[in-house]
């Protein structure tokens, strides 16, 4: 169907919603999607030398990347050189370095609602995607304003640009001392330094610098460097002698960091000149600066001892004291012991005389985990520079809180591992439960507070599961041997209790798309998906408006899924023929939902399959809401709906839950590696080349799934937003890509 709504189609309007009439035939349409998304191409060159003898040795190795994305204008350049060394002076001391350096730039795609990747599921087919620019070098429209549609992704990609760049180095001096033959020292210091540069814009003409109450009008840009310096360092002393079959070793040690990070941010509107990205270019009055300095000091104080007994009973006890620069000087230092237990009984003379049992042990353990605030100075309430008239202090929207304490997880877990047939066979087994006390999270607050954030200790989660590892060599030759191994693993978290009176509590970042969100309620999953459906009397029919015919919605958030699966499994095997190698990977996974918002953003614009029967009349099953909808007799619903005609049944009156997709599931073959080794013999004469091997791997090559959706595995959001964050919501994504790549390895 083209563009439009009602059912008439007129070729020179240009929409992006189409509730028009069937594109008449013959009329020329473009595939946009595929001059947008093109073929990556990444490249990976390395090298290394090393040297020395038993007192000295070094190793330098570079390693240089480039990667272009499936996204015009996306890609990743990096060079990576690392100087490893060690020595050993006399007979009591060794001491090791390394230096790393680590230069990279990224240029990115902005995410979200008004994303390329968005944009281009609604452009026009009757439109060239690739015919960007007009005449006089300007955003070509759609229709007829800058602000009342999303930039041509191709456009987007040229003229808003969004990349950062990082300066690195990492060092590390670490050394061993034995002072008799049961005491010895070790210890460590480093640093980690780097800058970052970041800046993001949007182009004068861009649809984000001319939309309403937009941010960036006339153009905007957004520029931060950031400088960060970590100093860290350990001491441990070692005491380790037997006595007999009793086996002790203790632990002392202290371990210390200082992170300290300065961040200066600008931003500035109204473009002088439209393609000079530069805070320089922006109106003067338009401009704002902010300077961070934020410093955190940690300190833990270690003990440990493991007391072992005739290499079959193992015991480690552990207590650990932190103090932290993040929490109220109340609060600032707290403990954290731990205890763990194996007993490994394929030692015990019964089990010894069982040739087919290599390996049995027994493990169990119990231990407590301290974490601080990871923000900090957020114990008091900040006061903010104003950038209204007349300047001054304002209050900050994050309420302080001088009674924060740290969040504490007690950890139980229980295994076994066995090996049998001299390894041939092993398996390993792993259930845990893990209870999280005062998580610190920053809820939204009642604006009675005055603010609208604060970090407090939260509630209670549980998360319990299991881990199952086996491993097997079905064949072992001479010429050919056959490796396979499973992992099997399976989590479930819940919400336990929420402070206050708190039933609930939700995640505003995953907020991306129409009302659903990640949302917890007591009692209920932490990888839950909420919104709001449709509002049923109290038999639990729909409620129909007698104005249109169309269902209404409830204002009230309910759970309507759970992106968690049921389990994972991951399974490899690897072949050797002589001089070839064969591996290859599955991942498998079973069960857990996915908010498909891709599909529900292209259904709201009458883009979806399942749009496709808009010309057929309904009645929808529910009940008038006349004020008799929940007494004996209430009105049925005999209002007709034409969707072609009333275009709302689509773009407004859906049911979100309809686009959580149930109990999805996935094999996938992720990963396929051929290697071949030259032949020894190859090299015999050469006093240059030692060594060559050549290989070509395949990744996500084969993807069987009931998802309808382009892949399964989605994340709305980064890894930054934290938790389950945006696992599990489809908006905008584009899959994993199918990559290729050939590599040569060369010893000399």
């Amino acid at each position: 169907y083209g563009g439009g709504a009602g059912g008439i189609f007129d070729e020179e309007v240009r929409t992006r919603t189409y509730f028009g009439a069937k594109y008449p035939e013959g009329l020329k349409r473009y595939d946009n999607l595929d001059a947008f998304y093109g073929t990556g191409f990444a490249q990976r060159h390395s090298a290394s030398i090393e040297g020395g003898n038993e007192a000295l040795s070094l190793r330098l190795g570079v390693l240089y990347n480039n990667n272009k994305g499936p996204i015009q204008g996306t890609d990743n350049e990096s060079i990576n050189i690392k100087l490893t060394g060690s020595s050993k002076i006399g007979s009591k001391l060794t001491i090791g370095s390394y230096l790393n350096m680590i230069s990279q730039k990224t240029n990115k795609t902005y995410k979200g609602s008004g994303s390329p990747m968005i944009s281009v599921l609604s452009w026009p087919s009757l439109i060239d995607i690739r015919d960007r620019y007009t005449a006089t070098g300007d955003r070509r429209l759609v229709g007829t304003s800058l602000g009342g549609e999303l930039d041509n992704p191709l456009w987007a990609m040229e003229n808003n640009p969004n990349w950062d760049k990082v300066n690195r180095v990492i060092t590390n001096v670490n050394f061993r001392y034995t002072a008799t033959d049961w005491l010895s020292f070790q210890g460590a210091v480093g640093a980690d330094i780097y800058s970052m540069q970041i800046l993001g814009a949007y182009h004068p003409q861009s649809y984000n610098a001319n939309v309403a109450s937009s941010a960036y009008s006339g153009g905007g840009i957004n520029t931060s460097a950031q400088n960060s310096r970590l100093f860290n360092g350990n001491l441990f002393a070692i005491a380790k002698k037997d006595f007999g079959k009793f086996k002790p070793v203790i632990r002392l040690g202290l371990d210390a960091s200082d992170n300290s990070v300065q961040t200066n941010s600008q931003f500035g509107t109204r473009f002088y000149q439209p393609n000079f990205y530069s805070l320089n270019n922006t109106d003067p009055t338009t401009q704002r600066v902010a300077y961070q300095d934020v410093l955190i000091r940690k300190m833990g104080a270690i003990a440990q001892a493991e007391l072992g007994y005739d290499d079959m009973l193992y015991l480690t006890l552990t207590g650990r004291q932190d103090f932290t620069s993040t929490l109220p000087i109340d609060n600032y230092t707290f403990f954290y012991p731990s205890a763990a237990l194996s007993f490994v009984f394929s030692e015990l003379p019964v089990f010894k005389k069982m040739a087919w049992l290599s390996e049995g042990k027994l493990r169990g353990g119990w231990a407590q985990t301290g974490k601080d605030a990871r923000t900090a100075y957020i114990t008091k309430t900040k006061l903010i520079a104003q950038g209204t008239t007349g300047g001054g202090f304002g209050v900050d929207v994050t309420l302080g809180n001088p009674n924060l304490k740290a969040e504490f997880t007690t950890s139980i877990d229980l295994g076994i591992d066995l090996g049998f047939f001299n390894n041939r066979l092993s398996a390993n087994f792993s259930y845990y439960k893990l209870t999280s006390d005062g998580q610190i999270t920053a809820p939204r607050l009642s604006y009675a507070t005055g603010a609208i954030l604060a970090y407090i200790n939260s509630g209670k989660i549980v998360n319990q599961g299991f881990e199952l590892s086996l491993k097997g060599s079905p064949i072992r030759k001479p010429d050919f041997t056959w490796d396979v191994g499973v992992n099997m693993t399976r989590t479930k978290g819940k919400l336990t209790a929420l402070p206050g009176d708190q039933e609930t509590f939700y995640v505003s970042d995953s907020w991306l798309f129409d009302n659903v969100r990640r949302q917890y309620f007591v009692g209920s999953s932490i990888s839950g998906l909420s919104s709001q459906e449709y509002m049923r009397n109290k038999n639990g029919e729909i409620l129909i408006s007698p104005g249109n015919g169309l269902p209404i919605k409830d204002s009230n958030w309910t759970q309507i899924g759970d992106t968690n699966p049921d389990f994972g499994i991951g399974l490899t095997n690897n072949f050797t023929y002589k001089n070839f190698n064969l591996s290859f990977l599955f991942d498998i996974r079973k069960g857990g939902d996915i908010y498909n918002a891709t599909e529900l953003y292209l259904y709201a614009r009458g883009l979806s399959k399942t749009s496709l029967d808009r010309e057929e009349p309904r009645i929808i099953k529910g009940v008038l809401r006349d004020g008799l909808e929940n007494t004996a007799n209430p009105t049925q619903n005999n209002i007709v709906v034409i969707p072609y005609i009333t275009t709302s049944y689509y773009s407004t009156s859906f049911n979100t839950i309809d686009f959580i997709e149930k109990d999805i599931n996935w094999i996938r073959l992720k990963d396929v590696t051929l290697g071949y080794n030259l032949p020894k013999s190859v090299f015999a004469n050469s006093k240059t080349f030692k060594s060559a091997s050549v290989f070509f791997t395949g990744t996500d090559l084969w993807l069987l799934t009931n998802y309808t959706g382009v892949d399964p595995s989605v994340n709305g959001l980064s890894a930054a937003s934290g938790g389950t964050g945006g696992s599990g919501i489809d908006f905008g994504s584009f899959g994993q890509p199918r990559s290729f790549s050939l590599g040569v390895r060369v010893g000399f």
